[in-house]
This record gives C-alpha cells, sequence and structure tokens, in this order.
C-alpha cells in the first residue's frame, strides 16, 4: 500500500503537509491509500503501534483510491513528541504499515519582565527588559502601549529581550507584551508604571547657616549642596 497524508499528496510511503509537524488544539489529518489489491480495513495506532483501532475509509471507483480523515484533539495527550502508525488489511491477506509523526505544544510562551519593577516611578524615559521563552521557540514578540503595537525582534537562541520608552508628560504608563509560539500559542503580560518628571530634578540645599540663624556680626559664610544621579 502507499500511503499520503496531508494536503499535497505524492508517491512516497507517507508524507505531510510539512516536513516537521507542529500541532496544538486540534490537528486533522487527511489521508489517501493506493494498493491494487482491495483493502479490507485500515487501522491506526496512537501508542506507537502497540495497539491498533479500526479507522473509516472510503473508496473512490474514479482514482481506484482510498481516503481517510481522522482529528486528533493533541489536548487530550502530554506535550511532546507523538508516534502514531497506520496499518492496512488486504483481501489477499498483505498488511502494509506507515508512521505519522508531529510534536505537540499546547503550553504558551512565558515572559519575565525583570526590570523596572512593577509600578515602579520613572522620570519619563525608561528601559524595559526581560525574557521570553518557549519549549518550542517564540515565533513573535510584540508590545502594545496605548494605540501602538510594534514587535521587538529577538535573536535566535537568546531569550533576552529590551525596548526604550518615553512617557514624558504622562502621569503613568502601561505596556502589554505578547509572545506568540510556533503552534499559534500565545500569553501577554502587562507592566504598570508611575510617571513623575521631579524625580530626576538635581536637588540642592543651604548647609550653613541654618534657616532664621543669627550670624556674627561681619560672617558671611555660606555652605550648600547640589546633587543629581547624572552629572551636574
Amino acid at each position: 500500500s502507499t500511503f499520503t497524508t496531508g494536503s499535497s499528496p505524492s508517491k512516497d510511503l507517507i508524507t505531510t503537509r510539512d516536513k516537521d509537524i507542529l500541532a496544538a488544539g486540534s490537528l486533522k489529518i487527511n489521508g489517501i491509500i493506493e494498493n491494487p489489491d482491495q483493502i479490507t480495513e485500515l487501522q491506526v495506532s496512537r501508542d506507537g503501534g502497540y495497539q491498533f483501532e479500526p479507522l473509516k475509509i472510503t473508496f473512490s471507483k474514479k482514482n481506484n483510491t482510498y481516503t481517510f480523515s481522522m482529528l486528533i484533539k493533541t489536548d487530550e495527550s502530554p506535550d511532546g513528541p507523538q508516534e502514531y502508525w497506520f496499518k492496512t488489511l488486504t483481501s489477499s491477506g498483505s498488511t502494509a504499515f506507515a508512521p505519522l509523526l508531529f510534536t505537540i505544544d499546547n503550553t504558551p510562551p512565558d515572559i519575565a519582565i525583570l526590570s523596572p519593577a512593577a509600578e515602579q516611578t520613572i522620570d519619563g524615559l525608561v528601559s524595559i527588559g526581560g525574557a521570553g521563552t518557549d519549549d518550542i521557540g517564540v515565533k513573535n514578540f510584540s508590545f502594545t502601549s496605548g494605540k501602538k503595537t510594534e514587535e521587538i525582534p529577538m535573536e535566535y537562541g537568546n531569550p533576552y529581550w529590551f525596548k526604550d520608552f518615553d512617557f514624558t508628560g504622562a502621569k503613568s504608563a502601561q505596556v502589554t507584551f505578547t509572545a506568540v509560539d510556533f503552534t499559534g500559542n500565545r500569553t501577554s503580560t502587562t507592566l504598570k508604571l508611575q510617571v513623575d518628571a521631579n524625580i530626576d530634578m538635581p536637588v540642592s540645599g543651604i548647609a550653613y547657616p541654618a534657616p532664621s540663624q543669627i550670624l556674627n556680626p561681619g560672617e558671611v559664610f555660606i555652605t550648600g549642596y547640589a546633587k543629581d544621579d547624572e552629572e551636574i
């Protein structure tokens, strides 16, 4: 028997829609069986070939082929590699086998914001950094702030990202980060910040004399200080 599965039939023993199938949610498999002998039964094993169960097939006289379809609910199995086997039985007593290999990934990516802390007060300018991870890989990473949505490029193999923002003039800020993996699973996390332009203002003061202090006649010596987290 010659098995063909997926949307692009070929003469191979079994072909799939992609070289490596990543599946989440429901995975529909459509297949074609070609055999000069009459197929009496098609069976499928969901446990690597240990136990088989019958699968409905339909014969096409026009094409002299058998077709089948099955729906795999991936959320009923754990994440990771899966091995299905198809087996045909013919009227002449022969059998044929074909594997279907795919990987289940129903786990969404994980987003960690490393800096700044939630509800931290900033002066308006801020660099937000963190990490986006997934067992299969992050396909797309983006942020939304107000009406603006923009992708944040991530290097393959490097989960860390950062983005500069300017919230000058605002009283508060909110940014939502979203990660999507290669099977379409997505997760989002929102960072809220307080904005106060005065926290970055230089600070100055008089050290001597104290307020309302009475000075000695002819004394005009005054000391003070000025400080800032940046250069003055």
